[in-house]
């Protein structure tokens, strides 16, 4: 049997990562192979802007909305969906202190900071 991409079979994908940063937790690493897996046959292409907005905006406002896109980043889905996001991570932050820090780390500790605070 060939394989298919269903129709807005990629909301599959961001609704995982969404669950999430809602229950504070860490995908394992069979689920990323499949969100992986998932993106590599181009459910993320297939699937409208207009319904991957509202999961980004949920999964944004979470407890946890640092854990959606660092789930996003490892299984490779972040680069098609915010692919503008996806290019902070590698990049040094240069300041005056000493020491540097990824641009990518410092949004992601940024982003769950401000849920903490609960600042959206």
């Amino acid at each position: 049997m060939e394989d298919f991409v269903q129709p807005h079979h990629g909301l599959g994908v961001l609704r995982l990562a969404t669950l999430l940063a809602e229950g504070e937790c860490t995908a394992e690493e069979d689920d990323l192979d499949r969100m992986f897996g998932q993106m590599e046959a181009g459910a993320l292409v297939a699937t409208p802007a207009s319904l991957i907005w509202p999961e980004l905006a949920r999964g944004l406002m979470a407890p946890a909305p640092a854990t959606m896109l660092r789930t996003l980043l490892e299984c490779g889905c972040l680069r098609e969906i915010l692919p503008d996001v996806a290019a902070l991570f590698g990049v040094p932050q240069i300041s005056d202190e000493p020491g540097e820090i990824d641009l990518g780390a410092h949004m992601l500790a940024t982003l769950n900071e401000a849920a903490l605070r609960q600042a959206p």
